[in-house]
Formats: C-alpha cells, sequence, structure tokens
C-alpha cells in the first residue's frame, strides 16, 4: 500500500496526470488500420480500433481500445451479444453499447494474462448489416503508456482511471478517485454530476 500522506498524492498524482495528459495530446494518435470506406449520415459501419497496450504491475497486460463510427448523424445501440462481442472469454468485457458519431479514443480495457504471447482478442461490431471484426494483440509496434486515453479528450471510466493511477504508485487503496479528481475542476471533469463514474482531462492542451 502506498504510505505517503494523501495531501501529497493528490497534488503530485493530479500534476504527474496532467503532465501524461498534454503530453499524450501533443503525439500523433496511433495509426489504426481501419476501412477506407467513406463516412455518410446513415447506415455505414462502425470499426473496432486499436490504441495500444501496456504492461500492468503484475505482469499482466492491459489493451486500450477505441471504435469509429462512420456515421456523421446516427449514434447506434447495439447490446452485448452476437452483433456486439469479444472473444474469446466475452461476450461482454466491458465494451460499449452506445456507439456516438466519429472516432472515439480509449473507450475501454482488456486485460489479458502475463502468458498471452502471440494470442489475439477479438471484438466484433455488426451494425447496418455490416460485420466489422478486428484482432488485438501484444504488437510491439502498440505500446503506450498508462493514462495516454486521457491526452485524448475522452471520457474514461473512473474505475480505470484509478487503477492506472494505483498501477503507478500515485494513488493509495483506500483514497477516493472521484475526490482525488475534483479537487482540480480546471483540469478534470467528472460525469455526470451526482453520481460520477467518468474522468476526462479539460486543461490545457498544446496547440
Amino acid at each position: 500500500m502506498f504510505t505517503r500522506p494523501l495531501s501529497w498524492v493528490t497534488g503530485a498524482s493530479l500534476a504527474i496526470v496532467a503532465g501524461w495528459a498534454v503530453a499524450a495530446g501533443a503525439q500523433q494518435r496511433p495509426q489504426t488500420n481501419l476501412p477506407l470506406d467513406p463516412p455518410r449520415e446513415r447506415g455505414a459501419s462502425i470499426t473496432p480500433a486499436y490504441e495500444g497496450w501496456y504492461p500492468n504491475p503484475d505482469g499482466s497486460f492491459s489493451m486500450l481500445i477505441g471504435y469509429y463510427n462512420r456515421n456523421t448523424k446516427e449514434a447506434l445501440d447495439i447490446p452485448v451479444g452476437p452483433n456486439n462481442r469479444v472473444e474469446p472469454g466475452g461476450p461482454d468485457q466491458g465494451q460499449p453499447t452506445h456507439f456516438e458519431i466519429g472516432r472515439q479514443w480509449g473507450v475501454f480495457v482488456v486485460k489479458v494474462p502475463k502468458d498471452f504471447g502471440n494470442k489475439a482478442v477479438t471484438w466484433t461490431i455488426v451494425s447496418n448489416g455490416e460485420t466489422q471484426s478486428i484482432p488485438f494483440t501484444l504488437n510491439k509496434g502498440y505500446p503506450i503508456s498508462p493514462l495516454k486515453e486521457l491526452g485524448m479528450g475522452n471520457k474514461v471510466e473512473l474505475n480505470v482511471a484509478a487503477e492506472r493511477l494505483r498501477a503507478e504508485k500515485l494513488l493509495s487503496k483506500s483514497a477516493s478517485s472521484p475526490k482525488l479528481f475534483k479537487k482540480y475542476p480546471e483540469l478534470f471533469l467528472l460525469t455526470p454530476e451526482k453520481t460520477p463514474n467518468k474522468v476526462q482531462y479539460v486543461g490545457p492542451m498544446p496547440s
């Protein structure tokens, strides 16, 4: 357990996290193999997208995954099941069921064991009659840093953010991540307001 005083953990953690976010925003976004079909207002497909992976302290690995909804005016709801499944070990591994328009970065994480090797996790999405299925591996070209998804301007699940902070020994096991982020409203937005479950970096970014 991390034993430094919580007041120190709060200030230092948020400064480091904000630094990660700014650094991530300054970097070029990962290149993901996506179909080249042009976007349409409605009736287009949704494609899984791989942001990358990072190692965890216990030897396991976490894969950070997003998606691209090609519809410019059609958000879609696709429940977990045959049309929205993650395999093996699925079909429900925390993937979204509501798909906003456009490219959504770092939406959820799939954790794989340390002996995962060359195996793959595959996310399949069937939308508007089109099937898009993308495999994700521990490819050496896709390593990323913890909490980089905050720098992508995307909302991150609070429990995921807390897991990263604890992995980096920036948050004690007994500390509350909502309280941590609430101390810096100029940097982080918690939603929904009454019972927050997501955090988004809203601080300054490099031009």
